[in-house]
């Protein structure tokens, strides 16, 4: 009869994969719950028989002789899969660590299972295990958790107690191992901690740190804090009283031989039902004071493959959502006495029957920091490496070896609140005193003994330079705190516009003064804001269009290990905006020089276009220097930014002594000592002489060259070349009085107009003053 039924059960099954939808999963079988895997898919084919329906699932083991060169472990494999958008597999098995690493390639299963469904697993470990990006992207199938297994007749040898604490631990295991050394029992060890060089090490590590938080209660402690630093300490204290290096180092195999042999007291590694006996039994593990503990999670999830074919969609959700059903975890509590990720299992009677509820609930699970990096195996690696310094090669102190393990994800900047460096308050200090002084300036238009000296540009116009550079002064602080994607955007943004409100009035006033009568200029005069908010709103435009593909966020360390994060574009569209956008203000700049150059000789603008090209070269240098310095390799992250915060210092300053103060420098200037003012007679007696000499050829230069080119304005390259050069040593324009270049004081006026023919006889004045003294 037995028979008969176990054909049957055979036949439906054929018939089930004949007529029924085939759906893949994928696992890795070097895992100690393998045997799960095979246990719930078959669970599921009997149940899909039982109830007619029309799927089963094939379970598609992978093994160590499946790698390749290329491929060198599971992981790989699945990224290989999901890299070529492979719908091979519905369902797919893997590391709880690495639900950052696939969370993208998986099927989010918020809107796809019932909210109870999914609020059964988060209140157990999937919230800290199954979450990528804010969204559920697998279940748990199992969960590991680490346990200190013991020998029960070593303790009742020498009446001793469970321990509470971490204390109370060494002290056990001390006692007890001087007592077997005592009795040459030279094969006994007291812990084997299982510190070694990989992943199991890693958890090791974690875990004796989250054992130090003040209450249970607490978060994981911070990792440089005096908990952290106190739990590396009691891990070398350990090491030192009931172990060595080499216990620490070794692998599970060599503790768990101790353990089974029986020449060991205690014995940590993943919780293992098969490990324990009528003598060898199981505590957590202890920590810092009593009822505190901690456990890093192990442990294997499913998720379902974005990638998996459309038609079947439902036929995998009906599978999944079996598969991940309370009753299959039920099953697996009862078959296999594992942990389960489902905490309201152990309030029931039938289970707590079978198993040590209370023992489950009081586990104290912490999931590892896979979120800390986007490549958690070299992280694990490196915050190993770390630790080994301290508590194997004595190379550096608790503290040290944890600063160096937090700078392995630390985003550094350099903000005012910064721990790390005053570097960052004095710089800001020394802006508000900068910005300070840059707007207490405006009083001088208002000033009457300097009000005189800012005729070149109407007050409105100054008041946009002043602000121009007071928001290029604060761009700088847009690039050093803390980066994100919309600041990395609002720092070019403001930059823009403090760079078009700095040299837009100036352009054009040089437009306006060009030294020929044409509409252009005259429209320009006459519709000032609509000159200027043209070129910020073009240049905006295009700005924006990088919104559309925006900058991401990559992190580069320099060579004293501080990590920073700076804002880079990637996609083909987004540079050619920022290219146009760098066209424009280089053609603004270009366009300026080009100007000043060919009003070089204006006598009543001249002191302002030659101090107004001083600033645009200096500004190109300041610029070069900057870009220089972004693409050069520097020691430090705040060398870097204080380097630049001082070039972004220096090209405000240049730009406001070269547009704005002079001017009043040129007053003060004139108070000068006799001495002084002696030697620069002196020095214009030479150029004087020079201007007599030369004054006869530039005035044959303007004469043809200006006339050659009216003649003919569409005429060789030559006679334009003769014609801007005419314009550069044209000493007026008819803008001044055409179009009111310049909105000249009633002092400016007649200063102006005595200026060319007073030079001279100044000169001599003073000559005969001093050579008669």
């Amino acid at each position: 009869m037995i028979l008969i039924y176990l054909f049957s059960i055979i036949i439906l099954l054929v018939e089930s994969i004949c007529n029924g939808n085939k759906l893949n999963a994928i696992a890795f079988s070097s895992t100690g719950g393998s045997d799960i895997f095979s246990y719930i898919v078959n669970d599921y084919n009997n149940y899909a028989i039982e109830n007619n329906l029309n799927s089963f699932i094939e379970l598609n083991v992978v093994n160590d002789t499946s790698f390749t060169m290329e491929v060198t472990n599971y992981e790989e494999t699945l990224l290989e899969l999901f890299e070529r958008k492979s719908n091979k597999y519905d369902f797919i098995f893997y590391d709880n660590i690495y639900s950052i690493r696939f969370g993208k390639y998986l099927e989010p299963l918020n809107n796809i299972l019932s909210k109870e469904h999914v609020n059964m697993y988060l209140e157990g470990i999937a919230s800290q295990t199954c979450i990528y990006r804010d969204k559920l992207v697998a279940l748990p199938v199992f969960v590991d958790c680490n346990v200190i297994y013991y020998n029960e007749d070593y303790l009742k040898k020498y009446d001793q107690k469970i321990p509470k604490t971490w204390d109370e631990f060494i002290s056990v295991g001390s006692y007890v191992l001087e007592k077997e050394k005592k009795a040459n029992n030279t094969d006994f060890i007291a812990y084997n901690g299982y510190f070694a060089d990989r992943e199991g090490g890693f958890c090791s590590i974690y875990e004796f740190i989250y054992s130090y938080r003040n209450s249970v209660d607490s978060s994981f402690p911070k990792i440089t804090g005096d908990e952290a630093v106190n739990a590396l300490e009691k891990i070398k204290e350990m090491k030192e009283k009931i172990a060595s290096n080499e216990i620490f180092k070794a692998s599970k195999g060599f503790g768990l031989d101790k353990y089974l042999s029986g020449n060991s007291l205690f014995f940590k590694y993943w919780y293992v039902p098969t490990y324990i006996s009528e003598n060898k039994k199981v505590f957590h593990l202890p920590g810092v004071i009593e009822g505190i503990s901690g456990s890093a999670i192990g442990g294997y999830n499913i998720g379902i493959n974005k990638y998996s074919k459309a038609e079947r969609r439902n036929e995998v959700i009906q599978a999944f959502t079996y598969l991940t059903s309370k009753v299959v975890q039920k099953k697996i509590v009862k078959d296999y006495l594992f942990f389960s990720p489902i905490p309201s299992l152990y309030e029931e009677k039938d289970i707590c029957q079978i198993i040590d509820c209370d023992f489950f609930k009081k586990a104290q699970l912490i999931g590892r920091p896979v979120s800390a990096s986007k490549d958690y195996d070299d992280y694990s690696q490196k915050f190993r490496k770390n630790i080994f310094r301290y508590i194997y090669d004595n190379e550096a102190s608790a503290a040290e070896v944890l600063r160096d393990i937090e700078d392995l994800t630390k985003i550094y900047t350099f903000s005012v609140k910064s721990d790390d460096s005053s570097a960052g308050l004095i710089i800001f200090i020394a802006y508000i005193i900068i910005t300070i002084l840059i707007l207490s300036s405006l009083v001088l238009l208002y000033t009457k003994k300097c009000e005189s000296q800012y005729h070149f540009l109407s007050k409105d116009f100054w008041y946009v330079i002043i602000f121009g550079l007071v928001i290029m002064t604060w761009g700088f602080f847009f690039a050093i705190d803390e980066a994100t994607v919309w600041q990395c955007h609002l720092r070019y943004i403001v930059l823009s516009f403090a760079f078009y409100f700095v040299l837009l009035p100036m352009f054009h006033k040089l437009i306006v003064c060009f030294p020929e009568e044409n509409k252009i200029s005259e429209w320009i005069s006459h519709h000032r804001y609509l000159f200027l908010f043209s070129f910020i709103l073009i240049d905006e435009f295009f700005i924006l269009l990088i919104y559309i593909k925006p900058y991401t966020l990559l992190q580069y360390r320099y060579n004293d290990g501080k990590l920073i994060e700076k804002c880079v574009l990637n996609h083909w569209f987004s540079k050619l905006n920022l290219f146009i956008s760098y066209l424009i203000k280089f053609i603004v700049v270009l366009a300026i020089w080009f100007f000043t150059f060919m009003e070089w000789s204006i006598t009543e603008i001249r002191i302002d276009v030659h101090v107004m090209s001083a600033a645009i070269y200096m500004d190109a240098v300041g610029l070069i220097t900057i870009l220089i310095l972004n693409n050069i390799p520097v020691d430090s992250h705040i060398l870097y930014y204080v380097m630049k915060a001082i070039i972004y210092l220096l090209i405000v300053i240049i730009n406001f002594i070269f547009l704005y103060a002079f001017r009043v420098i040129k007053l003060v200037m004139k108070g000068k000592s006799d001495e002084e003012l002696n030697n620069q007679i002196r020095n214009l007696i030479a150029y004087e002489k020079k201007l007599e000499n030369n004054s006869l050829s530039r005035s044959s230069v303007n004469s043809n060259s200006i006339t050659s080119s009216t003649k003919d304005s569409n005429g060789s390259l030559a006679d334009k070349y003769k014609k801007i050069v005419g314009y550069h040593y044209k000493t007026s324009s008819p803008s001044i009085s055409s179009i009111g270049c310049i909105p000249m004081h009633k002092d400016s006026i007649n200063d102006s107009k005595n200026n060319n023919s007073d030079y001279k006889g100044n000169v001599t004045k003073l000559t005969k003053g001093i050579l008669s003294s």
